[in-house]
Parts: C-alpha cells; sequence; structure tokens
C-alpha cells in the first residue's frame, strides 16, 4: 500500500511501477527487469495495480465485465488479446462477488470517473488475473 498526501508522486511512482510510465532520467528496474529491455506487458500481467487513474483510462463505453476480464491480461480493452466464455463468466463471478452485479454497466461511466470502477475494482486489483494464464 503507499499512502500519502495529494501530489506527493503517489500515482506517478505506481505507474513507473506498473510500466505505465517511464522515467525522464535514470532507470526503473520492475521485477527484475529493466524498463525498455523488458516486453512490459508480459510483466503486467504479474502487477496488480487500480485507482482513479486506470479508470480515467478507460473509454467511457467499455463494459464493467470487459474491464475485468481484461485484468487477465493487465490490458485496458478486450480485442487486445483472446478471452474464452470461461473467462468472460470468471470476469461475471468477481463483478458479483464484488457488489458490481452481472457486469453490463458501463465502467467508464459519470458514477465510475474519479473513483472506483463498478463493484469496487471488480476484481482488477486484487492481485492476480481472473484466471491462471494459458
Amino acid at each position: 500500500m503507499v499512502l500519502g498526501p495529494n501530489g506527493s508522486g503517489k500515482t506517478t511512482l505506481l505507474r513507473l511501477a506498473g510500466g505505465h510510465d517511464h522515467p525522464t532520467g535514470g532507470t526503473v528496474d520492475i521485477l527484475g527487469h529493466r524498463v525498455g529491455r523488458v516486453d512490459l506487458r508480459q510483466l503486467r500481467t504479474r502487477i496488480g495495480f487500480t485507482s482513479g487513474a486506470v479508470t480515467r483510462s478507460l473509454r467511457p463505453a467499455v463494459h464493467a465485465v470487459d474491464v475485468v476480464m481484461t485484468g487477465r491480461f493487465a490490458a485496458l480493452e478486450s480485442w487486445w488479446n483472446d478471452y474464452s466464455d470461461a473467462d468472460r463468466a470468471r470476469a461475471r463471478d468477481l463483478l458479483a462477488a464484488g457488489g458490481g452485479g452481472a457486469g453490463g454497466a458501463r465502467a467508464g461511466g459519470r458514477s465510475a470517473r474519479g473513483g472506483r470502477p463498478p463493484g469496487g475494482g471488480g476484481g482488477r486489483g486484487r492481485g492476480a488475473p481472473p484466471h491462471p494464464r494459458r
């Protein structure tokens, strides 16, 4: 957990650690790998990260079930990877367990702006993908 006052760099630190931002100087090593010398898409599957910044990165029309499902590959869009019916069912189960209903709600809608996606994050920040990787 990272705590600190507004403007202290919490989100910047987490975006660097998650490989979503690159340093303007120096180097960043994540889980033993140097940023710039590792495929960050693969590395991100081992990192759990959720915040208002993630919510703001989503298209307003994306469904909550897709947000949870794409957490499997640390992606923001479902078309970036292949997902099975089992992946979609698992994402719906996680949403329901988190109080997010069946997942038909829009993740980027007015209620989610500046806060958590529907369902209290819907499983994205729980530290593990919805399903084991293939």
